[in-house]
């Protein structure tokens, strides 16, 4: 006998499959089972996959509730959270009325930090619900870049002695 622990993704909803597999010098023999494994409260998010600094975008999120005998019309709490990268416009929070078996949509705007505040790189956004006792969280990821590919700018001079050439692109620190 043993024992395997597995934890399922935050964002996994759907049938899943344990398989065994047992081999002795005389015999083989193999199982399996399924299971179906379903959230009381399904987050449905629609992020970009990419950002520029400064740009504004609206995210759209579907919240499904299947927490059994929530009933109709039942008040949903639904955050959302944002790495320093970004910054939520306008509330973060939303009460949602969602009824039991079913399904309402929401949007937030966010915008990607500009000016000195920019960070490039990837940039986390999490969304929760809460419902009662139930609780559901879901992460995604969506990367802050430059609007223009990597330049590379060469400047070419003569002088004798020491100087300094100060360069007159405006970069990122990231990847100055």
């Amino acid at each position: 006998s043993r024992e395997f622990t597995y934890s399922v993704p935050e964002n996994f909803n759907g049938s899943l499959r344990v398989m065994a597999v047992a081999v002795n010098d005389s015999s083989t023999a193999a199982a399996t089972i399924r299971t179906q494994v379903r959230g009381d409260l399904i987050l449905l998010p629609t992020v970009p996959v990419a950002l520029t600094p400064g740009d504004e975008v609206v995210i759209g999120v579907g919240l499904a509730n299947n927490l059994k005998g929530s009933g109709k019309n039942a008040p949903a709490a639904l955050t959302l959270q944002t790495s320093p990268h970004l910054e939520v416009v306008g509330a973060a929070t939303q009460t949602l009325k969602v009824s039991e078996n079913g399904e309402v949509s929401t949007q937030f705007r966010i915008r990607a930090r500009a000016g000195a505040q920019a960070r490039l790189g990837s940039a986390s956004v999490v969304f929760t619900a809460r419902l009662a006792k139930a609780s559901a969280r879901l992460s995604t990821d969506l990367s802050v870049r430059p609007a223009s590919t990597f330049v590379t700018l060469v400047q070419t001079g003569r002088f004798r002695g020491s100087g300094e050439i100060k360069t007159q692109a405006r970069l990122f620190p990231e990847f100055q």
